[in-house]
């Protein structure tokens, strides 16, 4: 395939590679699924310039954020990325955030974080009014 870049066993480092193809096969999987999904964090710069230049300078991230979109905060939809990160992706949740999950990849630990985008809602100003109340 023309432009395709090419992951050797050269690039990156050993951890951050795991790291780079855990994102590919992720993405990948959620695509498949049409899972409105955006790949957020540590990676965007990295992925931006090696999409623009087919290198880059930039230092990886050990961790993978995931945005996911409106229509993946449905029940469905989020049922079938819970079975997709535990059957198909081997990830465990994590005991302390619900948010996240982890998975052990040639020695290497590959968190995912899986966050969600929120409507803006137009806000009053807060004055006297309680904060938490809309």
């Amino acid at each position: 395939m023309a432009g395709e870049i090419l992951i050797t066993k050269d690039f990156p480092p050993a951890r951050e590679k795991a790291v780079l193809l855990e994102l590919l096969n992720l993405m990948r999987a959620l695509k498949e699924e049409n899972i409105d999904a955006i790949v957020c964090g540590g990676w965007v710069p990295f992925l931006k310039e090696l999409a623009r230049d087919s290198q880059t300078s930039h230092s990886m991230s050990f961790d993978i954020d995931v945005l996911l979109r409106a229509k993946a905060r449905e029940r469905e939809a989020v049922d079938r990325i819970k079975a997709l990160l535990a059957k198909s992706l081997a990830y465990e949740p994590n005991k302390d955030a619900s948010f996240r999950y982890e998975k052990t990849v040639d020695g290497n630990i590959v968190q995912l974080d899986l966050l969600t985008d929120l409507p803006r809602v137009k806000r009053r100003p807060i004055h006297s009014q309680s904060l938490w109340r809309e």
